[in-house]
């Protein structure tokens, strides 16, 4: 429950974390892909295997340039490329993954590094790109929601303290009532007193 609690508190802030880290590994991988494609080599190939595979792995699928928990199996192709010097090789094309089988026979574009054939991808703007747009996508969208919101709370003012209750005119005329009626009573107590002893004094000096 405290884990819950601090979550949701703290929500915000880590909404923003979130779009930040989206943007970084976004960025970092375009960067990656743009060197690629300036340093690789275009050849056709021909895919004669594929493989299936399950995957859960959230930032996986955003790489392949799909949105998580639409689909639980994709494919992985094998392709059969020759290179410029004449030599054949086969190769399990991992990081592109797809939702719907493929064909074998189909023929393809393949980008791959002249001295290491072993980094061959597919030549497809939705492997290669995609997925990187949409994770700067997403992560943006974080990024605004988690400051602004952050800003929001900030802007927002204390809660003032409650006001002290206000006596009614007619609770300090009752009181100021009650305490008349206790002077008057005093007084009348006094004079009741002192009457008697008044009394006294006069009889006394009457006797002499």
């Amino acid at each position: 429950m405290r884990l819950a609690t601090l979550l949701y508190r703290y929500r915000n802030i880590l909404i923003l974390f979130l779009g930040l880290y989206l943007l970084i590994t976004a960025g970092f991988d375009s960067y990656r892909t743009g060197r690629y494609v300036y340093q690789a080599i275009a050849v056709e190939g021909t895919v004669t295997d594929y493989r299936k595979v399950q995957t859960s792995s959230f930032m996986e699928v955003l790489r392949a340039g799909y949105l998580p928990l639409l689909h639980e199996e994709f494919y992985q192709p094998v392709v059969l490329f020759r290179l410029e010097g004449g030599a054949l090789h086969a190769r399990l094309m991992q990081e592109d993954l797809a939702p719907i089988p493929y064909e074998r026979g189909d023929k393809v574009s393949v980008l791959t590094m002249p001295n290491d054939p072993s980094r061959a991808r597919l030549y497809d703007g939705q492997h290669l790109w995609f997925g990187n747009i949409l994770r700067l996508g997403l992560g943006a969208i974080c990024v605004f929601y988690g400051y602004y919101a952050i800003r929001r709370l900030k802007r927002r003012p204390a809660p003032a303290a409650p006001a002290a209750p206000r006596r009614s005119t007619g609770t300090r005329r009752r009181r100021k009532s009650a305490e008349t009626v206790l002077q008057d009573a005093a007084e009348l107590l006094t004079e009741a007193t002192a009457a008697p002893a008044k009394k006294r004094r006069r009889s006394s000096r009457s006797k002499k």
